[in-house]
């Protein structure tokens, strides 16, 4: 009976110890999130002015030196902190990406809005919508696939994880393909900007010229209404002839194209291969041409069966005069 009574005891010490250190969880709990644990300043890296950070719904935001100082007043027992995503500028986007040191550094990423312009060789703009994919390769090695025109953001900075947070480099991007109709318009690396030093960054294409110009086969006089115009993409284009059956197309991509006229007459295909501004010369076979080419056989035969036909009466006459004197002959013999 003691021994049983002596177990009974013990259950019952170990139950209230149990309910103590329940009741005493919450305590130890709250002490550990008490506004006190926040740290004083918060340091920005890279130093972003404006950015907003939130303790318990309660927003503040950093100075000019990105500095940020928690309200711990308006803090409560379940305290939390966080970073939230800050246009810190037109066009520039603040988003955090991690703590450090206790939460006195916040490393942020800094995107920008950025619109590349596009120019041929000879610095002549280049309509954006042209382009057809953009492909850049970051100084960290992440390598972005994007549209054709238009405005995209591109993260400008990387904070370097050696550093404990303290470090944050510019990124560069190098330019490796952009594609006009099907064909790479650009040299792989040659070109490399900073999202952080414009939005505008200006990108130059390899692209060229060709000069038109539709001339009849025979008689050389301007012919032609248009072209039709395969691109290496397999993309045809009809292209309307200017005066003087001349048409000048800018902007074009190196590659192998195919080019036809749209005249009354017969003309086949050609294939032109650009490399460099060029300039394209294509014939077409009229019918006025046809007409020419049959009115000179005509012409022609007419003239040799008038030139056989004299030697064709000569024989016969030849013939009726050696008959006669053969006749005579006889009867005078």
């Amino acid at each position: 009976m003691r021994r049983r009574g002596s177990i009974t005891a013990q259950i019952r010490r170990g139950a209230a110890a149990a309910v103590l250190l329940v009741l005493g969880a919450p305590a130890a709990g709250a002490h550990a999130v008490q506004p006190a644990a926040l740290p004083p300043v918060i340091q920005t890296v890279p130093k972003a002015p404006g950015m907003r950070f939130a303790v318990d719904g309660v927003e503040f935001k950093a100075d000019r030196a990105g500095r940020a100082r928690p309200s711990l007043a308006s803090a409560t027992g379940s305290a939390s902190l966080r970073a939230l995503d800050t246009t810190i500028a037109p066009g520039v986007r603040a988003r955090f990406d991690r703590w450090y040191a206790g939460r006195s550094i916040a490393t942020l990423d800094i995107y920008y809005r950025v619109q590349p312009t596009f120019v041929d060789l000879d610095g002549e703009r280049v309509d954006p919508r042209a382009v057809t994919s953009l492909t850049l390769l970051a100084s960290n090695g992440r390598r972005h696939v994007l549209g054709g025109g238009g405005e995209r953001w591109l993260q400008g900075n990387f904070v370097i994880p050696e550093s404990q947070g303290r470090e944050s480099t510019a990124l560069s991007y190098a330019v490796e393909r952009v594609v006009v109709a099907g064909s790479t318009v650009v040299h792989r690396g040659q070109q490399r900007f900073f999202p952080s030093e414009g939005s505008r960054p200006q990108l130059r294409l390899s692209l060229f010229s060709a000069r038109f110009e539709v001339r009849d086969a025979l008689l050389g006089f301007p012919v032609g209404s248009a072209i039709r115009l395969e691109y290496p993409n397999g993309q045809v284009q009809r292209e309307a002839l200017g005066p003087g059956s001349q048409l000048t197309l800018r902007s074009l991509p190196r590659g192998d194209y195919r080019v036809s006229v749209d005249a009354l007459g017969i003309s086949s295909s050609r294939p032109v291969a650009l490399s460099s501004d060029q300039r394209v010369d294509l014939q077409v076979i009229s019918w006025l041409d046809i007409g020419v080419v049959l009115l000179g056989l005509a012409s022609l035969g007419l003239l040799l069966l008038f030139i056989r036909r004299p030697a064709l009466f000569g024989r016969r006459g030849d013939k009726g005069t050696v008959t006669v004197s053969a006749k005579i002959r006889e009867r005078v013999r």
